[in-house]
């Protein structure tokens, strides 16, 4: 029986032996497949990682380790980096091991190139399973480029605030405020500079972190919407330039906005109120001139009129034997209007610079129209000069006397009297900027023997001159298809190029 007992008490003890020593193996196994674990995690870090026993001796070394500071095992860690660095080094293991906490520090060390690098060096303790500390974990994070880049960031950061605060132009940067409809209501005051103070009045003091219409009663009922056209900068992206009068401060403003991030804009402005009164004065003179010129035209004319009523009065008195005479009192007459029609059309018009040719021609072929009416029948005269086409003073001036040439010439001697026909008048701009005006009738036609190049008679001569003034060419088609008893097509075409207004014979 005792024996049958001592079997069943000595398999339970075998039992228990087996069960602790597979337990022993578990754990074993678990503490080496954690062991494995947190060495590959280590080698995986980037950065420098050592393993140091009680007696500051290096036990492991991550790759990175290897790679910054060369062959580490087996060498006292203060040692290894007295060699490396030079001078005393602070025992960060016996600190963490004395005190069971993470110690950190910042310290330059050489790394394998030769070169001092700075380094976070953080040490950790190691516990076992009893909280005994067994090692520490020292990790090296090279913060140099982090120290320089710092370092370059706060000269950046020192150079914007020295741009900032040293710009000639004010300079803003808000927050935009919504209502409930994500609609701009307001904007706040984040940060302005010196220039902005002198320019302004305002106060930066005064100004960050408030809203424009605390600062500024009345903005938001201001005529210029200032608020809203800010906000759509600072909600869309879009940035905007302009010149705008602000009533509040009494002051002009070239403003340039944009949004650096959304929800905010920024504003870069000068002061241009002096500008503007510069503007003004100079518009004020501007308007001054036009008066006097405008004076000017009006006198001229009027005496163009006095002068020409005045021929009118001499040619009454010439007799029949000297009808001759009495022509060419008339001719002068009608030259003296055409110049005096460019004075009364320039009176009437806002720009003084420029001629509109259809309504000026369209006078100027009325008034010729009334005045040369005795020498034929019902002769229509057609103008057909489009309503947009402009000259300068000089350049009109001349094709009026051209047209009222051409057209004398016309009714005098391309009509029978008492017979119908028509007389047409354009001006057209070609493709390479040269003006061609032409007059154009279903008269007789020009005689052969009147020539264009050696003329013989004054209107020749004159319109010649005249064509010569414009730097023009004067072109003369004859229709000899038809027989000698049917009246043929004449056109005259005179080209040119519009001249510089330098020296006008007006004046």
């Amino acid at each position: 029986m005792i024996t049958g007992y001592f079997i069943v008490i000595t398999f339970l003890l075998m039992a228990l032996v087996y069960l602790f020593i597979r337990r022993e193996e578990k754990l074993q196994r678990e503490i080496s497949s954690n062991d494995r674990t947190m060495r590959v995690a280590l080698e995986s870090i980037g950065d420098p990682v050592l393993l140091i026993d009680t007696e500051t001796n290096i036990i492991w070394s991550n790759m990175a380790a290897e790679r910054a500071f060369g062959e580490l095992l087996g060498l006292k860690c203060a040692d290894a980096f007295n060699c490396l660095e030079g001078s005393g080094f602070e025992c960060t293991e016996c600190q963490s091991f004395g005190q069971g906490k993470v110690v950190s520090h910042e310290k330059r060390i050489k790394v394998g190139s030769g070169v001092d690098q700075l380094f976070h060096i953080s040490t950790a303790p190691v516990r076992d399973q009893e909280g005994e500390i067994r090692s520490v974990v020292k990790s090296f994070r090279n913060i140099s480029q982090i120290m320089q880049l710092e370092e370059a960031a706060a000269q950046s950061e020192l150079k914007y605030i020295s741009l900032f605060e040293n710009m000639v132009d004010g300079f803003a940067f808000h927050k935009v405020v919504t209502d409930e409809n994500c609609a701009p209501v307001d904007y706040i005051f984040l940060e302005v500079n010196s220039a902005f103070e002198m320019l302004t009045g305002l106060r930066r003091d005064e100004l960050i972190g408030k809203k424009v219409t605390e600062v500024l009663p009345g903005m938001e009922d201001s005529e210029f919407d200032w608020i809203g056209i800010y906000g759509k900068v600072g909600l869309t992206g879009e940035p905007i330039r302009f010149e705008q009068y602000f009533d509040i401060l009494q002051r002009w403003y070239a403003v340039n906005c944009y949004c650096p991030r959304p929800g905010t804009f920024a504003v870069i402005f000068e002061d241009i109120t002096e500008k503007k009164a510069q503007e003004q004065m100079v518009r004020a003179k501007l308007e001054e001139s036009e008066i006097f010129i405008r004076e000017i035209q009006h006198r001229v004319n009027n005496n163009l009129k006095s002068i020409s009523q005045i021929l009118n009065i001499q040619a009454s008195y010439v007799s029949e034997d000297w009808d001759w005479t009495s022509k060419v009192l008339k001719d002068i007459q009608i030259r003296i209007m055409c110049m005096g029609l460019i004075h009364e059309t320039l009176y009437g018009l806002d720009d003084l610079s420029r001629i509109p040719m259809a309504g000026y021609t369209g006078a100027l072929l009325a008034m010729l129209q009334n005045e040369l009416s005795r020498y034929n029948g019902p002769v229509n005269i057609h103008n057909l000069i489009p309503d947009d086409l402009t000259l300068n003073v000089e350049t009109a001036t001349l094709c009026g006397l051209i047209i009222a040439e051409l057209v004398s010439n016309s009714m005098k001697h391309a009509f029978r009297p008492g017979e119908a026909g028509d007389i047409f008048i354009s001006c057209r701009i070609g493709e390479d900027g040269r003006y061609f005006l032409e007059e154009r009738d279903n008269g007789m036609g020009i005689p052969e023997h009147v020539s264009f190049e050696e003329p013989e008679t004054l209107g020749i001569q004159l319109l010649n001159s005249y064509v010569e003034m414009i730097d023009g060419e004067l072109t003369v088609y004859r229709d000899n298809s038809r027989d000698k008893d049917e009246d043929g097509e004449t056109v005259i075409t005179v080209s040119f190029v519009e001249n510089e207004e330098e020296g006008s014979i007006l004046y």
